[in-house]
C-alpha cells in the first residue's frame, strides 16, 4: 500500500566552528553561536506564520517532529519550537570528519590526506572518520526507519546540512552537493512511501537567505 509524507529537513543554526569554515562533524557537539541564536530568531519572526502552523500541527499530533542527539539541532528545535520534546533520532548525527574534524581548509592546507580527500570529490574514507557511502547509509537507515514508522502525513527532522544532502541525493533529488544549504535553511519534500521502497517526489527550498 502507497502513501505520501511531507517531510520537513531543516539545518540546525550557526555554531562557532560553522562560522570558521570548519568542519563540524559527529565529534563536535558544539552549541549554537550567539550569531546562530539570533539567526534563528528572526527566522521564527519573519517565517511566523508557516512556523505557527507546524508548531500547531505538532501539538495536534499530525506532525511528527524529531531532532538528530547533538546539541546544536536540540537547541535550534528549543527556539523554533519552544516547549515541545522532539523525539531523537540516534544515527542521524552529521559526518564523522575523522582527522580534519573542527580544522578548516586553510589549516588543512599542508595535510597530504586532506587533499587526497578532496581530489577524491569527498568520497574517500577520511582517515579515523567515515566515507560518504558508509555516511549515507547511516543517515537512510535512521531516516527510513523515522518515516516508514511515523503515522502522521508530516514530519520534521532539525539535523545536518550534511544529513540534508545524503537523504535528498538518496532519495534520487539530485547530486549530493547540489542540496548545499545554509544554517537555519531546509527543505520541504514530498516523499512517497512503498512497502520496503521510499521514493522522493518533490522539494521545496525553505528560510533560504533569512539566515543571513
Amino acid at each position: 500500500m502507497k502513501r505520501q509524507m511531507t517531510v520537513y529537513l531543516l539545518r540546525h543554526g550557526k555554531t562557532p566552528g560553522n562560522s570558521r569554515r570548519a568542519y563540524v562533524g559527529r565529534a563536535s557537539d558544539e552549541s549554537l553561536s550567539e550569531d546562530g541564536i539570533r539567526e534563528l530568531k528572526r527566522i521564527r519572526v519573519e517565517k511566523r506564520s508557516e512556523i505557527l502552523r507546524l508548531y500547531e500541527r505538532i501539538l495536534e499530533k499530525r506532525c511528527k517532529y524529531c531532532v538528530s542527539p547533538m546539541k546544536r539541532c536540540i537547541e535550534t528545535g528549543e527556539i523554533l519550537f519552544p516547549k515541545i520534546t522532539p523525539v531523537v533520532l540516534p544515527g542521524l548525527e552529521e559526518m564523522d570528519f575523522g582527522i580534519f574534524e573542527g580544522k578548516n581548509y586553510k589549516e588543512l592546507d599542508n595535510c597530504g590526506e586532506y587533499q587526497s580527500w578532496i581530489d577524491s570529490g569527498g568520497s574517500e574514507k577520511i582517515p579515523k572518520g567515515e566515507s560518504r557511502e558508509d555516511f549515507i547509509v547511516r543517515t537512510m537507515e535512521t531516516f527510513c526507519g523515522a518515516v516508514r514508522s511515523c503515522s502522521a502525513g508530516e514530519m520534521i527532522i532539525v539535523c545536518h546540512g550534511g544529513s540534508i544532502m545524503a537523504i535528498l541525493s538518496s532519495l534520487r533529488l539530485g547530486e549530493y552537493f547540489s542540496f548545499q544549504i545554509g544554517n537555519g535553511e531546509g527543505y520541504r519534500i514530498e516523499i512517497e512511501i512503498e512497502e520496503d521502497k521510499i521514493h522522493g517526489i518533490s522539494y521545496e527550498r525553505l528560510f533560504a537567505g533569512l539566515h543571513t
